[in-house]
């Protein structure tokens, strides 16, 4: 099942492909899948939207991020199926992206406490651009806002798990926090972690392969060779697989960042191939190698 989910991740590639929200028409079409990862914690996956992580027990249900908005209804149902029909009462959020959030408003509006860093809550109370998709990204209505938030971190003790929400800086945007269950040693990373293609990363607010990297090396030391890792976007993995994530993109950065330098126009440096050594693994998802190289380039060329 971990294979068919890291395969049918690449169609997240048609959500940035068509460059607009277009294809959200047909996300109430998808398929929720449950994958059981630990002792009272779920995994349910789709083709078109993050890893939403349900937490479920006696003291009520505990969720990471909510999917597009065209599948929080049936992803509540699913959610009342693992819970027998317990209420959510908390939605941590990853970061701002909008195939992250499209269901904090139902969830807020069900009496959900929504939780997440307070550049979140700034960014989702604003117009925000992601230019590399020439996407403009409305505000959300008050509902969908954050009701909690913080600046370094925070803890949950329920259902038996101590559940440490963090914020170690900016990375693929300016308000990431990962979501470590530290009994059950699963960790959710959103969107710090694509597992499977080149990833996208929120230049326009606040993210960088810089920090995505430095952040990914504090990840490494805090996990172990049996943890379980949640990326916001493909199949489960352990820390070696996510080793080797951060080892491709520092490789990469460290074959463009010296020809920025060097003076080389962004034409030059995809004509140099930087990413080939990668491609067959990485390089046949969200972007192309030669999309995820002018991506790069853009980072690492700003002043």
């Amino acid at each position: 099942m971990l294979n068919i989910l890291k395969r049918s991740l690449i169609v997240l590639c048609l959500m940035m492909g068509v460059m607009s929200f277009a294809y959200a028409q047909d996300a109430a079409q998808s398929t929720l899948n449950v994958t059981p990862l630990a002792k009272n914690i779920s995994l349910i996956w789709d083709m078109r939207s993050g890893n939403t992580v349900v937490l479920t027990g006696e003291d009520g249900v505990l969720i990471n991020d909510t999917k597009v908005k065209e599948l929080a209804g049936p992803m509540a149902a699913k959610i009342s199926e693992i819970s027998g029909g317990k209420p959510v009462h908390f939605v941590v959020l990853t970061h701002w992206h909008f195939d992250h959030i499209g269901g904090n408003e139902m969830f807020g509006n069900a009496g959900a406490k929504l939780i997440a860093h307070e550049n979140v809550r700034k960014r989702l109370s604003t117009e925000q651009r992601m230019d590399k998709f020439n996407m403009t990204v409305p505000p959300v209505p008050k509902a969908a806002l954050p009701l909690i938030t913080f600046m370094q971190g925070l803890t949950f003790h329920i259902n038996g798990e101590d559940v440490q929400v963090m914020h170690l800086g900016p990375g693929h945007t300016d308000g990431d926090s990962i979501v470590y269950f530290h009994n059950a040693n699963l960790i959710h990373l959103g969107d710090l972690y694509f597992n499977g293609f080149y990833p996208y990363i929120g230049i326009e607010s606040g993210g960088s392969i810089n920090t995505m990297i430095s952040i990914g090396n504090k990840i490494l030391e805090m996990i172990d060779d049996t943890t379980t890792i949640v990326p916001g976007h493909g199949a489960p993995a352990k820390k070696a697989e996510y080793a080797g994530y951060i080892q491709m993109l520092t490789a990469i950065r460290n074959a463009i960042h010296p020809q920025i330098k060097a003076g080389k126009t962004k034409e030059e440096v995809v004509a140099s191939k930087p990413t080939q050594a990668f491609d067959a693994k990485w390089g046949h998802g969200l972007f192309t190698p030669d999309q995820f190289v002018e991506l790069v380039y853009s980072d690492l060329s700003r002043k």
